[in-house]
């Protein structure tokens, strides 16, 4: 059912978003994805700071027994987050990232507490002093040691991943299709697990989606300061109909692109924060190289039509903005792009394009 799946061409459009077109939709539609990060005006920042006042923060060590205890788990889990951070370049990557986004990046920063944490590590200042750790009052203070073993494990310290099932809904519903066919077309491109990690619905939306007088295709609810949080951590995704219908090879193809927004930088909850940082720096190093992965859908974002990615009060206005969110958006497709490539037909892609492969295969693994 889907050997043409690897060779349909994505055709030139005036205003392109996330999802690759059919070449049933005309040209006067543009796909509006909702799965990138969202690209918002800048709140205002306030540094997390130790406190004299008793923690509001869960403590993790406060279960275990004896001070000591308490305060031998702060030091190692500073060591390691410093470690981390130092052996991995992370702060000239994140100041490198901060300048080719500007204020683009803002959300994805202060979603993951990503500058916070970093800014956390910094003012820890005399490792050697106890109470940079532990206060002597209790371990129910806030200190700057505490404040980073907290970070870490949070979100610093590689997570178990939670097996669980991905729930489909109304699957049956695209013409020649059902739930069986697309498990057996998952279980037989990704592998195992992968996208379990990630994924926690993929959903058939039997109506059109219409917005802004365009089709919404796919959508990801993506991580972001202005979501809900959820029981599920993972990301569902949703397929909408077209206005001309839809066959079970144009699902697919929708679908597997928005697949790789699930498992992006911003998106996979099995991604800690130094990931996500280098993952971030890896792609967006890449989409305007010269031999980059060519794709008709991203090099046709420009910055005369990246408006539709924002809020009408959030639109960038002067040239340097507009440039950073342009680069930012092209980044979280490029990603989805090579992700699908990769995996349509990895043979093809490794010969035709080796980096872009090694960076899929690199952060698949």
């Amino acid at each position: 059912m889907f050997e043409s799946l690897n060779e349909r061409p994505v055709p030139k459009q005036d205003k392109v978003e996330s999802t690759p077109p059919s070449e049933k939709l005309p040209k006067s539609y543009w796909k509006r994805h909702l799965g990138m990060m969202v690209l918002s005006a800048i709140l205002a920042y306030a540094p997390e700071k130790a406190e004299a006042g008793p923690s509001t923060e869960t403590e993790r060590v406060d279960v275990l027994e004896g001070e000591q205890d308490v305060l031998k788990q702060r030091r190692e889990a500073f060591e390691k987050m410093k470690a981390l951070v130092d052996g991995e370049n992370l702060d000239e990557k994140l100041a490198e990232l901060k300048e080719m986004f500007g204020p683009a990046i803002e959300d994805f920063l202060q979603t993951h507490r990503i500058q916070r944490d970093m800014d956390s590590l910094k003012n820890v200042k005399d490792v050697n002093d106890p109470e940079t750790f532990l206060k002597k009052a209790g371990p129910q203070f806030l200190t700057p040691g505490s404040l980073v073993a907290n970070a870490y494990n949070d979100r610093w310290e590689k997570q178990e991943f939670e097996d669980r099932k991905i729930n489909f809904v109304n699957i049956d519903s695209v013409p020649e299709f059902s739930e069986e066919k697309l498990q057996e077309f998952l279980k037989n491109v990704y592998p195992e697990k992968y996208l379990e990690s990630s994924v926690s619905t993929i959903e058939f939306v039997s109506k059109n989606d219409i917005r802004a007088g365009g089709q919404v295709l796919g959508t990801v609810e993506s991580k972001s300061l202005y979501r809900e949080p959820t029981a599920d951590p993972r990301i569902p995704i949703k397929i909408s109909l077209p206005e001309e219908g839809i066959t079970a090879n144009e699902f697919v193809t929708i679908l597997v692109h928005e697949i790789g927004h699930a498992m992006s930088w911003n998106n996979s909850p099995i991604r800690n924060s130094a990931d996500r940082i280098s993952m971030l720096y890896d792609v967006s190093s890449r989409v305007n190289l010269p031999d980059r992965y060519m794709s008709s859908y991203v090099e046709n974002i420009t910055l005369d039509s990246i408006d539709i990615y924002f809020e009408s009060s959030n639109i960038p206005k002067d040239l340097k903005t507009r440039q950073q969110s342009l680069h930012i958006i092209k980044s979280n497709e490029y990603w989805a792009e090579i992700h699908k490539a990769y995996f349509d037909n990895k043979v093809e892609f490794q010969k035709n394009h080796p980096v872009d492969y090694e960076l899929v295969k690199k952060w698949v693994q």
